[in-house]
């Protein structure tokens, strides 16, 4: 339609400005995460389903109760359409410095908590949730895949709100709206900053139609109101970009950290021309201004646990927590299980190239 076309190149004005600024990062790993431990699909039995033996159990959101490490993990149990689900477990967080999760005679109870129920959900599923809980409502954000009309997969980006006991009050999906019409395209990757009055302001991830054959797909901000689940695509704006030289993608990979007044951290992913997904981190503002950023910071080994997998070479998100001194990325590793990597926070945030703040 008209509108639709408009939406798109106002947003690919928007696209060329952050697209120019290059060289903001170097194509170098600082290996500054350690390896923790690890939770295979072996690990992991559920409670509340039929088959309590997931085949993969990956991408996990997380969040720091008490002295309680929730883990919000994407599971799968069929490779026929790899239809996903989200479920939820707890661990104590000093167990991970104590004893040696992986294992396959230790096993963790877990249950599904978001499975696909609505119609934009029903073809693979929900997939990478990012957890964020405000007033006693825990907000998960997660990659919904239906089809579209023409039968064509179509990724949204979805919100289910859960209460205190982990149930699923309400579940919508977004759409960029303008003039009382939604407006779809791919969308994925986000976590909220923080939540005021009706309105989600989020990191965010839309794919933006270049031409018939481009999509780009890089980090931006948006504001996004809860009740209705509408953008308005005059306060999207692009801040971060890939560098073209050694990337063709990027997205944000977990929830947002606060760690000043208006100084926020977050994961972001890169995928390199060699098809590797690595990690670094980002601090923006509550507004989405790119306050600084760092080179790779985490990145699959090149050995069997890390970089084989049911989609090898992918360290990918989706929980950062602070724990004591520490920072800890709760990762799925190649598409199939979980790692747990720390470094020590002061050093993670030695490592930001500051750009403004």
């Amino acid at each position: 339609s008209q509108q639709a076309s408009e939406i798109r190149s106002s947003l690919i004005n928007k696209l060329r400005e952050v697209l120019s600024k290059q060289g903001l990062r170097k194509p170098i790993t600082e290996s500054i995460f350690r390896r923790l431990t690890y939770i295979s699909p072996e690990n992991v039995r559920i409670i509340n389903y039929l088959r309590s033996k997931p085949l993969a159990v990956f991408n996990p959101g997380a969040y720091l109760m008490g002295n309680k490490l929730w883990i919000f993990p994407r599971l799968v149990f069929d490779y026929y359409w790899y239809v996903s689900s989200i479920g939820f477990f707890e661990i104590d967080i000093e167990d991970l410095f104590n004893k040696d999760l992986y294992n396959k005679n230790k096993h963790v109870e877990a249950k599904i908590i978001i499975a696909p129920s609505e119609s934009w959900e029903i073809y693979r599923g929900c997939e990478d949730p990012r957890i964020h809980i405000h007033n006693n409502i825990i907000y998960v954000l997660y990659t919904a895949v239906g089809l579209d009309l023409e039968g064509k997969m179509l990724i949204r980006q979805a919100l289910a709100t859960l209460d205190k006991d982990l149930r699923i009050q309400d579940k919508k999906c977004f759409a960029i709206c303008h003039e009382g019409k939604r407006f779809r395209t791919n969308w994925k990757d986000s976590g909220i900053i923080k939540i005021r009055d009706n309105e989600l302001y989020l990191a965010t991830r839309p794919s933006i139609p270049i031409d018939e054959r481009r999509v780009a797909e890089i980090n931006w901000f948006g504001v996004v109101d809860k009740e209705s689940g509408c953008f308005d695509p005059g306060r999207l704006k692009p801040v971060m970009s890939f560098e073209k030289s050694f990337e063709y993608k990027i997205g944000w990979s977990t929830n947002t950290l606060k760690i000043s007044s208006n100084e926020y951290l977050v994961g972001w992913h890169g995928v390199g021309v060699d098809n590797i997904y690595r990690n670094g981190l980002a601090v923006i503002s509550d507004e989405g201004d790119l306050l600084g950023v760092s080179n790779y910071l985490l990145e699959p080994e090149r050995d069997l646990v890390e970089f084989y997998g049911d989609r090898p070479g992918v360290i990918f998100g989706n929980g950062l927590i602070e724990y004591k001194e520490y920072l800890l990325w709760i990762g799925g590793v190649s598409d199939y299980s979980i790692g747990i990597f720390i470094s020590e926070r002061n050093k993670a945030l030695e490592k930001i190239k500051w750009l403004r703040g």
